[in-house]
């Protein structure tokens, strides 16, 4: 699964270009820390056969999915030695 954070700093902005995008929203997309939308996502794979819609939303996921699991862990019961 190819992710926007693999392109290189000129791929990225040539990609932005292209879809008339900004390269840091591309980034941010890559890190997880937002989504694009659906027609962004529908410009960025056409104009980059590389990416999937998985590809464009796994690093939103992953990103959530660690928040909970770093909720989860800070609300576990610590167990006491007795």
């Amino acid at each position: 699964m190819f992710t926007l954070n693999q392109l290189t700093p000129k791929e990225r902005r040539d990609l932005a270009a292209k879809v008339d995008a900004d390269p840091v929203y591309l980034w941010q997309c890559g890190a997880g820390l937002r989504s694009p939308s659906l027609k962004l996502a529908q410009k960025l794979m056409k104009a980059d056969k590389r990416l999937t819609v998985a590809g464009l939303l796994a690093p939103q996921i992953e990103r959530e999915a660690n928040a909970k699991i770093k909720v989860k862990i800070k609300k576990s019961p610590v167990p006491r030695n007795s």
